[in-house]
Protein backbone atom coordinates (compact mmCIF):
# COMPACT_ATOMS: atom_id res chain seq x y z
CA UNK A 1 0.00 0.00 0.00
CA UNK A 2 2.68 2.63 0.74
CA UNK A 3 4.13 1.80 -2.42
CA UNK A 4 1.52 2.26 -4.65
CA UNK A 5 0.69 5.45 -2.66
CA UNK A 6 4.38 6.77 -3.60
CA UNK A 7 3.58 5.86 -7.02
CA UNK A 8 0.72 7.48 -7.35
CA UNK A 9 2.29 10.81 -6.03
CA UNK A 10 5.06 10.81 -8.03
CA UNK A 11 4.83 8.60 -11.22
CA UNK A 12 0.92 8.33 -11.85
CA UNK A 13 1.25 7.31 -15.45
CA UNK A 14 4.64 6.35 -16.14
CA UNK A 15 5.99 3.05 -16.06
CA UNK A 16 7.94 3.32 -12.76
CA UNK A 17 8.77 5.18 -9.67
CA UNK A 18 12.36 5.68 -9.04
CA UNK A 19 12.46 5.71 -5.14
CA UNK A 20 15.73 7.40 -4.76
CA UNK A 21 14.82 10.86 -5.94
CA UNK A 22 10.97 10.08 -6.32
CA UNK A 23 10.83 10.91 -10.03
CA UNK A 24 9.05 8.80 -12.84
CA UNK A 25 10.82 6.89 -15.58
CA UNK A 26 9.48 5.52 -18.85
CA UNK A 27 12.22 3.63 -20.05
CA UNK A 28 10.59 0.74 -20.55
CA UNK A 29 7.23 1.06 -22.38
CA UNK A 30 5.28 4.54 -21.50
CA UNK A 31 2.75 2.57 -20.65
CA UNK A 32 1.46 2.98 -17.12
CA UNK A 33 3.51 -0.31 -16.86
CA UNK A 34 3.48 0.28 -12.97
CA UNK A 35 -0.19 1.09 -12.58
CA UNK A 36 -1.29 -1.88 -15.33
CA UNK A 37 0.86 -4.93 -14.04
CA UNK A 38 0.26 -4.71 -10.49
CA UNK A 39 -3.42 -3.75 -10.64
CA UNK A 40 -4.69 -7.51 -10.45
CA UNK A 41 -2.22 -7.85 -7.37
CA UNK A 42 -4.02 -5.20 -5.49
CA UNK A 43 -7.38 -6.77 -5.98
CA UNK A 44 -6.21 -9.40 -4.68
CA UNK A 45 -4.69 -8.13 -1.77
CA UNK A 46 -7.94 -5.73 -1.13
CA UNK A 47 -6.13 -2.31 -2.20
CA UNK A 48 -9.46 -1.03 -3.29
CA UNK A 49 -9.41 2.09 -1.89
CA UNK A 50 -6.88 3.17 -4.91
CA UNK A 51 -8.73 1.31 -7.77
CA UNK A 52 -11.14 4.27 -8.51
CA UNK A 53 -8.34 7.11 -9.68
CA UNK A 54 -6.78 4.30 -11.70
CA UNK A 55 -9.77 3.21 -13.59
CA UNK A 56 -10.48 7.04 -15.02
CA UNK A 57 -6.26 6.99 -15.56
CA UNK A 58 -6.58 3.66 -17.74
CA UNK A 59 -9.72 4.81 -19.24
CA UNK A 60 -8.29 8.37 -20.99
CA UNK A 61 -4.89 6.36 -21.41
CA UNK A 62 -2.62 7.12 -24.74
CA UNK A 63 -2.09 3.46 -26.04
CA UNK A 64 0.30 4.59 -29.17
CA UNK A 65 3.41 5.51 -26.44
CA UNK A 66 5.58 8.13 -29.75
CA UNK A 67 9.03 5.93 -29.12
CA UNK A 68 10.39 2.16 -29.72
CA UNK A 69 8.64 -0.51 -27.54
CA UNK A 70 10.05 -3.77 -26.29
CA UNK A 71 7.63 -5.94 -27.80
CA UNK A 72 8.07 -8.90 -25.56
CA UNK A 73 7.42 -6.34 -22.43
CA UNK A 74 4.13 -4.75 -23.98
CA UNK A 75 2.62 -8.00 -23.99
CA UNK A 76 3.51 -9.21 -21.00
CA UNK A 77 3.45 -6.54 -19.03
CA UNK A 78 0.66 -4.06 -20.47
CA UNK A 79 -1.52 -6.20 -22.39
CA UNK A 80 -1.24 -9.23 -19.79
CA UNK A 81 -1.64 -6.99 -17.24
CA UNK A 82 -4.79 -4.85 -18.95
CA UNK A 83 -6.61 -8.77 -19.33
CA UNK A 84 -5.81 -9.65 -15.86
CA UNK A 85 -7.46 -6.72 -14.31
CA UNK A 86 -10.05 -7.70 -16.30
CA UNK A 87 -10.17 -10.85 -14.84
CA UNK A 88 -10.42 -9.18 -11.30
CA UNK A 89 -12.46 -6.62 -11.99
CA UNK A 90 -16.61 -6.00 -13.25
CA UNK A 91 -16.99 -3.31 -15.94
CA UNK A 92 -14.01 -1.97 -15.99
CA UNK A 93 -11.89 -0.42 -18.98
CA UNK A 94 -9.32 -3.11 -18.88
CA UNK A 95 -10.79 -5.49 -21.79
CA UNK A 96 -11.88 -2.43 -24.27
CA UNK A 97 -8.48 -1.06 -23.77
CA UNK A 98 -6.72 -4.28 -23.82
CA UNK A 99 -8.72 -4.97 -27.40
CA UNK A 100 -7.08 -1.57 -28.52
CA UNK A 101 -3.80 -2.24 -27.40
CA UNK A 102 -3.98 -5.84 -29.22
CA UNK A 103 -5.10 -3.87 -32.71
CA UNK A 104 -2.14 -1.72 -31.94
CA UNK A 105 0.15 -4.45 -31.12
CA UNK A 106 -0.77 -6.80 -34.23
CA UNK A 107 0.32 -4.03 -36.54
CA UNK A 108 4.34 -5.74 -35.93
CA UNK A 109 3.28 -8.96 -37.04
CA UNK A 110 1.39 -7.27 -39.85
CA UNK A 111 4.85 -5.65 -40.82
CA UNK A 112 7.10 -8.19 -40.08
CA UNK A 113 9.20 -9.92 -42.43
CA UNK A 114 6.87 -13.15 -43.32
CA UNK A 115 5.24 -12.04 -40.23
CA UNK A 116 7.43 -12.37 -37.37
CA UNK A 117 7.38 -9.06 -35.42
CA UNK A 118 10.65 -7.30 -34.81
CA UNK A 119 12.14 -7.50 -31.45
CA UNK A 120 11.02 -3.64 -30.81
CA UNK A 121 8.16 -1.85 -31.73
CA UNK A 122 7.14 2.24 -32.54
CA UNK A 123 3.59 1.61 -33.47
CA UNK A 124 2.98 5.69 -33.47
CA UNK A 125 4.57 5.47 -36.76
CA UNK A 126 4.30 1.76 -37.44
CA UNK A 127 7.53 0.51 -37.80
CA UNK A 128 9.91 -2.58 -36.31
CA UNK A 129 14.10 -2.74 -35.48
CA UNK A 130 16.00 -5.61 -34.79
CA UNK A 131 18.32 -5.35 -31.78
CA UNK A 132 21.29 -3.53 -31.33
CA UNK A 133 24.43 -6.14 -33.24
CA UNK A 134 21.84 -8.64 -34.17
CA UNK A 135 20.72 -7.83 -38.00
CA UNK A 136 17.87 -9.90 -38.98
CA UNK A 137 17.68 -11.92 -35.97
CA UNK A 138 15.08 -12.39 -33.56
CA UNK A 139 14.71 -14.20 -30.11
CA UNK A 140 13.05 -17.49 -29.97
CA UNK A 141 11.73 -16.20 -26.39
CA UNK A 142 10.16 -13.26 -27.89
CA UNK A 143 8.02 -14.89 -30.38
CA UNK A 144 6.00 -17.28 -28.14
CA UNK A 145 3.50 -14.91 -27.56
CA UNK A 146 0.14 -16.66 -28.00
CA UNK A 147 -1.52 -16.75 -24.75
CA UNK A 148 -2.46 -13.39 -24.36
CA UNK A 149 -3.90 -12.87 -27.64
CA UNK A 150 -5.71 -16.06 -27.42
CA UNK A 151 -7.34 -14.88 -24.05
CA UNK A 152 -8.29 -11.81 -25.76
CA UNK A 153 -9.65 -13.38 -28.38
CA UNK A 154 -11.43 -15.44 -26.39
CA UNK A 155 -12.62 -12.43 -24.05
CA UNK A 156 -13.89 -10.43 -27.31
CA UNK A 157 -14.70 -13.29 -29.27
CA UNK A 158 -13.09 -11.78 -31.87
CA UNK A 159 -10.84 -15.31 -33.20
CA UNK A 160 -8.91 -13.53 -35.20
CA UNK A 161 -7.19 -11.40 -32.92
CA UNK A 162 -4.91 -14.86 -31.90
CA UNK A 163 -4.75 -15.64 -35.67
CA UNK A 164 -1.19 -14.52 -36.37
CA UNK A 165 0.71 -15.30 -33.40
CA UNK A 166 -0.33 -18.31 -33.39
CA UNK A 167 0.59 -19.30 -36.69
CA UNK A 168 3.73 -18.27 -35.88
CA UNK A 169 4.25 -20.07 -33.17
CA UNK A 170 3.05 -23.27 -35.12
CA UNK A 171 5.21 -22.65 -37.81
CA UNK A 172 8.33 -22.41 -35.58
CA UNK A 173 6.92 -25.82 -33.96
CA UNK A 174 7.08 -27.47 -36.96
CA UNK A 175 10.20 -26.46 -38.04
CA UNK A 176 11.95 -27.76 -35.07
CA UNK A 177 10.27 -31.21 -35.06
CA UNK A 178 13.43 -32.48 -35.65
CA UNK A 179 15.63 -31.21 -32.77
CA UNK A 180 15.91 -31.73 -29.62
CA UNK A 181 15.06 -28.13 -28.45
CA UNK A 182 13.58 -24.97 -29.88
CA UNK A 183 16.85 -23.31 -30.79
CA UNK A 184 17.11 -19.70 -29.70
CA UNK A 185 18.24 -17.82 -32.61
CA UNK A 186 15.55 -17.58 -35.75
CA UNK A 187 16.28 -15.73 -39.24
CA UNK A 188 13.16 -14.32 -40.04
CA UNK A 189 14.09 -13.38 -43.73
CA UNK A 190 15.55 -17.48 -44.66
CA UNK A 191 12.96 -18.72 -42.17
CA UNK A 192 15.19 -20.71 -40.50
CA UNK A 193 16.63 -21.37 -37.04
CA UNK A 194 20.58 -20.11 -36.43
CA UNK A 195 22.75 -22.90 -37.49
CA UNK A 196 24.50 -24.14 -35.30
CA UNK A 197 21.97 -24.17 -33.03
CA UNK A 198 22.13 -22.78 -29.52
CA UNK A 199 19.58 -23.71 -26.79
CA UNK A 200 18.93 -22.65 -23.02
CA UNK A 201 15.51 -22.91 -20.96
CA UNK A 202 17.08 -19.39 -19.30
CA UNK A 203 17.57 -15.97 -21.00
CA UNK A 204 16.16 -16.15 -25.16
CA UNK A 205 14.71 -19.50 -24.81
CA UNK A 206 12.55 -19.18 -21.58
CA UNK A 207 9.26 -17.69 -22.20
CA UNK A 208 8.93 -19.98 -25.53
CA UNK A 209 8.78 -23.19 -23.41
CA UNK A 210 7.05 -22.11 -20.33
CA UNK A 211 3.61 -20.82 -22.66
CA UNK A 212 3.65 -24.35 -24.15
CA UNK A 213 2.88 -25.39 -20.99
CA UNK A 214 0.71 -22.73 -20.31
CA UNK A 215 -1.33 -22.86 -23.61
CA UNK A 216 -1.83 -26.23 -22.57
CA UNK A 217 -3.87 -25.55 -19.68
CA UNK A 218 -5.36 -22.80 -21.64
CA UNK A 219 -7.30 -25.49 -24.00
CA UNK A 220 -8.48 -27.42 -20.73
CA UNK A 221 -5.37 -29.89 -21.29
CA UNK A 222 -7.32 -31.67 -24.07
CA UNK A 223 -4.65 -30.29 -27.35
CA UNK A 224 -2.53 -33.58 -27.66
CA UNK A 225 -0.43 -31.79 -30.05
CA UNK A 226 1.01 -29.23 -27.31
CA UNK A 227 1.27 -31.74 -24.46
CA UNK A 228 3.54 -33.92 -27.65
CA UNK A 229 5.38 -30.88 -27.74
CA UNK A 230 6.06 -29.73 -24.26
CA UNK A 231 6.59 -33.72 -23.06
CA UNK A 232 9.05 -33.79 -25.63
CA UNK A 233 11.43 -30.58 -24.99
CA UNK A 234 11.34 -31.35 -21.60
CA UNK A 235 12.21 -34.96 -21.07
CA UNK A 236 14.94 -33.51 -23.43
CA UNK A 237 16.13 -30.26 -21.22
CA UNK A 238 16.24 -33.17 -18.44
CA UNK A 239 18.27 -35.63 -20.71
CA UNK A 240 20.76 -32.94 -22.42
CA UNK A 241 21.51 -29.86 -20.42
CA UNK A 242 20.62 -30.98 -16.69
CA UNK A 243 24.56 -31.48 -15.21
CA UNK A 244 25.83 -31.68 -11.29
CA UNK A 245 28.45 -29.76 -9.48
CA UNK A 246 30.62 -32.26 -7.38
CA UNK A 247 28.73 -31.53 -4.37
CA UNK A 248 25.72 -32.73 -6.49
CA UNK A 249 24.01 -29.46 -6.86
CA UNK A 250 21.96 -29.72 -9.96
CA UNK A 251 21.96 -26.97 -12.73
CA UNK A 252 20.60 -26.17 -16.12
CA UNK A 253 23.81 -25.64 -18.73
CA UNK A 254 23.80 -24.05 -22.40
CA UNK A 255 24.29 -24.94 -25.67
CA UNK A 256 25.56 -22.34 -27.18
CA UNK A 257 26.75 -22.59 -31.06
CA UNK A 258 26.90 -26.00 -30.76
CA UNK A 259 28.87 -26.01 -27.26
CA UNK A 260 28.21 -26.52 -24.25
CA UNK A 261 28.78 -23.98 -21.41
CA UNK A 262 28.05 -24.12 -17.47
CA UNK A 263 25.57 -21.19 -17.06
CA UNK A 264 22.91 -21.14 -15.31
CA UNK A 265 20.89 -18.15 -15.01
CA UNK A 266 17.56 -16.94 -12.92
CA UNK A 267 15.28 -16.92 -15.97
CA UNK A 268 15.72 -20.44 -16.11
CA UNK A 269 14.13 -20.68 -12.55
CA UNK A 270 10.74 -20.47 -13.94
CA UNK A 271 11.08 -24.82 -14.46
CA UNK A 272 9.83 -25.55 -10.97
CA UNK A 273 7.12 -23.82 -11.30
CA UNK A 274 6.20 -24.83 -14.88
CA UNK A 275 6.94 -28.48 -14.49
CA UNK A 276 4.75 -29.12 -12.06
CA UNK A 277 1.98 -27.29 -13.79
CA UNK A 278 2.67 -29.72 -16.56
CA UNK A 279 2.82 -32.76 -13.75
CA UNK A 280 -1.10 -31.40 -12.72
CA UNK A 281 -2.08 -31.69 -15.97
CA UNK A 282 -0.39 -34.94 -16.48
CA UNK A 283 -1.82 -36.65 -13.94
CA UNK A 284 -5.61 -35.43 -14.92
CA UNK A 285 -8.40 -36.84 -17.44
CA UNK A 286 -7.40 -40.78 -16.62
CA UNK A 287 -3.69 -40.60 -16.45
CA UNK A 288 -2.19 -43.06 -18.22
CA UNK A 289 0.62 -45.34 -16.93
CA UNK A 290 3.38 -43.28 -19.02
CA UNK A 291 2.03 -39.92 -17.88
CA UNK A 292 2.12 -40.87 -14.19
CA UNK A 293 5.34 -41.98 -14.23
CA UNK A 294 6.43 -38.43 -16.06
CA UNK A 295 4.75 -36.13 -14.00
CA UNK A 296 6.62 -37.97 -11.29
CA UNK A 297 10.10 -37.31 -12.98
CA UNK A 298 8.68 -33.70 -13.68
CA UNK A 299 7.90 -33.33 -9.98
CA UNK A 300 11.50 -34.64 -8.36
CA UNK A 301 13.69 -33.16 -11.15
CA UNK A 302 11.52 -29.67 -10.05
CA UNK A 303 11.93 -29.58 -5.97
CA UNK A 304 16.10 -30.15 -7.20
CA UNK A 305 16.01 -27.37 -9.90
CA UNK A 306 13.86 -25.36 -7.26
CA UNK A 307 16.68 -25.50 -4.55
CA UNK A 308 19.45 -24.57 -6.86
CA UNK A 309 17.50 -21.41 -8.04
CA UNK A 310 17.31 -20.88 -3.85
CA UNK A 311 20.72 -21.33 -3.53
CA UNK A 312 21.36 -18.34 -6.51
CA UNK A 313 19.88 -15.93 -3.49
CA UNK A 314 21.00 -17.50 -0.37
CA UNK A 315 24.53 -17.97 -1.31
CA UNK A 316 25.18 -14.18 -1.72
CA UNK A 317 26.27 -11.73 0.97
CA UNK A 318 23.34 -9.70 0.28
CA UNK A 319 20.53 -12.67 0.05
CA UNK A 320 20.25 -11.82 -3.86
CA UNK A 321 21.12 -13.72 -7.13
CA UNK A 322 22.79 -12.49 -9.79
CA UNK A 323 21.45 -12.66 -12.79
CA UNK A 324 23.92 -15.44 -14.25
CA UNK A 325 26.22 -17.42 -12.38
CA UNK A 326 29.18 -19.96 -14.37
CA UNK A 327 30.09 -23.58 -12.50
CA UNK A 328 33.84 -23.11 -12.41
CA UNK A 329 35.50 -26.71 -11.09
CA UNK A 330 32.31 -26.77 -8.70
CA UNK A 331 31.64 -23.32 -7.40
CA UNK A 332 29.55 -20.56 -8.40
CA UNK A 333 30.80 -17.71 -9.80
CA UNK A 334 28.60 -14.66 -10.81
CA UNK A 335 29.00 -13.19 -13.90
CA UNK A 336 27.36 -9.76 -13.32
CA UNK A 337 27.04 -8.18 -10.31
CA UNK A 338 22.79 -6.20 -10.20
CA UNK A 339 19.94 -8.01 -9.44
CA UNK A 340 17.01 -7.01 -11.90
CA UNK A 341 13.73 -8.22 -9.84
CA UNK A 342 13.28 -10.66 -11.75
CA UNK A 343 9.75 -12.90 -10.58
CA UNK A 344 10.78 -16.46 -11.83
CA UNK A 345 11.67 -18.20 -8.46
CA UNK A 346 9.25 -16.14 -6.53
CA UNK A 347 6.57 -17.49 -8.77
CA UNK A 348 8.16 -20.92 -8.68
CA UNK A 349 8.34 -21.20 -5.85
CA UNK A 350 4.35 -20.17 -5.40
CA UNK A 351 3.87 -23.10 -7.64
CA UNK A 352 5.68 -25.58 -5.50
CA UNK A 353 4.01 -24.25 -2.36
CA UNK A 354 0.65 -24.09 -3.83
CA UNK A 355 1.53 -28.53 -5.40
CA UNK A 356 2.79 -29.95 -2.20
CA UNK A 357 1.76 -27.86 0.40
CA UNK A 358 5.26 -27.71 1.76
CA UNK A 359 6.17 -24.97 4.30
CA UNK A 360 9.79 -24.67 3.37
CA UNK A 361 8.89 -22.99 0.04
CA UNK A 362 6.82 -20.51 1.57
CA UNK A 363 10.21 -19.75 4.18
CA UNK A 364 12.20 -19.48 1.25
CA UNK A 365 10.03 -17.22 -0.26
CA UNK A 366 9.97 -15.18 2.57
CA UNK A 367 13.88 -14.53 3.22
CA UNK A 368 14.03 -13.44 -0.78
CA UNK A 369 11.25 -10.84 0.28
CA UNK A 370 13.41 -9.75 3.23
CA UNK A 371 16.64 -9.41 1.19
CA UNK A 372 14.66 -7.41 -1.50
Amino acid sequence: KYGMSRYFKYALGADNLLPLNGTASNAQFDLAGTLIDSFDTQMIMGLDSMIEEQLDYVKNMDLNPHHQNFFLGDIITVLGGLLGADYTTDNSPFLSQAGALGEILLKNYEIGINSVPYPDFDSFVNKGVFKPGMPDITIIAELGLQLEFNQLAHALDEPSLSTLPQALVTKLLKKAENLPLIPIYYNPKTEEYVSPPSYTIGRFGDGFYEYIVKQYVQTGATDENLKEYFTKYYDNVIATLVDYTPAKTLYTRQVVKGEYANIFDELACFVPGNLMLAADRLLRHEASTEDIKRAKVYQGFADQLMTSCYHLFRDQPTGLCADEVEFVNGEAKSLDSVYKLRPETMESLYYMWYYTHDRKYQDWGWEIIQSV
